[in-house]
């Protein structure tokens, strides 16, 4: 009997990941007219639900694995918050004693630990912190831009300069600072943003090419083997394109780009191919997150594990007409 409700449970599951892979709930940071804001919104653009939140700006959101928190940047304090996807419980992640403002946090896949760039007295760089706060420790000199976690949780992504001019390169390195690699090794542009695809053997990346003063700089979304082998520019378009991410369990790839005229999402394939326009035409989107519901599988009636499928259902049902 127990092996059968197992079964059961497990392919349950497993329809549930199917549907919500087609519509993954979003985070991202919306203009509300006077400051950036937090808002979920369905994979397809469809639906939007703000988080509420005081009059403050925030954006930089990093989904938890579980689904159920959002690290952020806050300008209340120009430091890292945390919040539950209903809005309660925003807390500062961080007592702020540093030079500069901690910001673009990212959540580890197994939820325990935020990697985040800052401005602080042992370095300025990435740190990783445990989300009660605790345990906070400066891993290496970074320059501007998210970590990026491996789906392992094993290497994290950072960018840091390459002693060429002001350029920068992508490098990783494991969880403890160490065992540190180049991967781009560029001399003529700098490199940004790097996020694994979720079966680890691909990253993609923002970079921006070297060009004479007076020439206005483009920056392209590319993509590269996990090793740092064939880079391969993505975008090629005369806009900004900026902040790729891997769409979970697709070989799709979202982007914030200002190819309309102002701040908005696109999507595409992992070849560049099928550019499609994601948000509206509101006031403009500056960062975001995909939320990944493969960490709450298998849904498990023995340990009673907690989940988020109710919340999933809401966001992921179709809109409704009117009455």
């Amino acid at each position: 009997m127990r092996t059968w409700l197992t079964c059961a449970w497990t392919l349950i599951g497993a329809i549930a990941l199917a549907q919500s892979v087609r519509q993954t709930p979003v985070v991202l940071a919306e203009h509300n007219g006077l400051d950036w804001d937090l808002a979920l919104m369905s994979a397809d653009g469809s639906r939007l639900e703000p988080i509420p939140s005081p009059g403050v700006e925030n954006h930089s959101p990093s989904w938890s694995s579980d689904g159920r928190r959002i690290a952020f940047y806050s300008s209340e304090t120009q430091g890292l918050f945390v919040i539950d996807i209903d809005g309660r419980n925003r807390r500062p992640l961080l007592t702020p004693e540093r030079i500069g403002p901690d910001r673009d946090p990212s959540w580890s896949p197994d939820g325990g630990s935020i990697a985040f760039h800052s401005f602080r007295r042992d370095g300025t760089g990435v740190y990783l912190v445990d989300p009660d706060g605790e345990n906070l420790r400066f891993l290496a000199i970074s320059r501007y831009g998210r970590p990026g976690w491996s789906p392992d949780g094993q290497r994290i992504g950072h960018t840091r300069g390459n002693g060429h001019l002001s350029l920068s390169d992508i490098f990783t390195m494991n969880t403890t600072g160490g065992d540190v690699r180049n991967l781009t090794k560029t001399l003529s542009a700098s490199e940004n943003n790097p996020r694994w695809s979720s079966d680890g053997r691909r990253i993609a990346y923002e970079r921006a090419e070297n060009v004479p003063v007076g020439v206005p700089p483009v920056t392209d979304v590319w993509v590269m083997n996990a090793d740092g082998t064939e880079q391969v520019d993505l975008t090629a378009h005369p806009a900004w394109d900026l902040e790729p991410i891997w769409m979970p369990g697709r070989d799709r790839i979202v982007f914030r780009s200002t190819r309309n005229g102002s701040n908005h999402l696109f999507v595409m394939n992992a070849d560049g191919q099928n550019v499609d326009f994601l948000t509206d035409a509101r006031i403009g989107t500056t960062s975001y997150d995909w939320y990944d519901p493969a960490y709450l599988l298998p849904v498990s009636p023995v340990g009673k594990r907690a989940t988020t499928w109710g919340w999933l259902k809401r966001m992921t049902a179709p809109p409704r007409g009117d009455d």
